[in-house]
């Protein structure tokens, strides 16, 4: 992999989604007021929002062959980063209103939304997988964010466990389409599939 040749603007969305995740998640430390992260959550949203329409210009910048920057991964990431918007814009008075308005959920939702963002823009299997984590990972601490509810942690602990034997069978998928292909590549495992290989 030659380091010095990487794209960053195939992932420049994601990783302004995922450094405004750890902004909060400082932020959370200094203040008390729990709706100023929601509002810099919404920042962070919108600029990654304005850099995916910024680079939809044809070009389809990748990240080396792991991610791209094309017309599909960008619609996805509009889709994604418009949800989370609307889903911050709703979670602020509910937070409160259930008792459970903890600065960590805004870091955990744009990690989540992080996670989706570059399983979109994924172009081999092993950055699917690492979306895929990312984003589970989050919402296993999502569902159990309501810590008063006995409901909420037991969904966590199903869907970890669900989720890990799921990580499992997927990863020894992914190993079976190696062992068959030699790549993990999605456009080279199409292509040798078309060739019957």
């Amino acid at each position: 992999m030659n380091i010095t040749g990487l794209n960053f603007t195939a992932i420049a969305p994601q990783i302004i989604i995922v450094i405004t995740a750890l902004v909060i998640l400082l932020a959370d430390l200094f203040t008390s007021k729990k709706s100023i992260l929601a509002y810099l959550s919404l920042l962070g949203v919108i600029v990654a929002a304005v850099v995916s329409w910024y680079i939809w210009d044809g070009t389809d910048p990748m990240f080396q062959t792991m991610a791209v920057a094309d017309g599909y991964s960008l619609f996805l990431n509009l889709v994604f980063l418009v949800t989370t918007a609307l889903s911050v814009l709703v979670s602020i008075n509910y937070l409160v209103r259930e008792g459970m308005n903890y600065g960590e959920y805004y870091t955990l939702l744009l990690l989540a939304t992080g996670g989706m963002m570059l399983m979109g823009s994924a172009t081999d299997l092993m950055t699917v997988f690492l979306a895929l984590e990312i984003l589970s990972i989050s919402l296993y601490v999502l569902a159990g964010l309501n810590r008063a509810e006995l409901k909420s942690g037991e969904s966590a602990l199903k869907y970890f466990l669900l989720g890990a034997f799921a990580s499992g069978f997927l990863l020894y998928g992914i190993a079976l389409i190696y062992g068959a292909t030699g790549t993990t590549n999605l456009r080279l495992i199409g292509q040798s599939l078309a060739r019957g290989g």
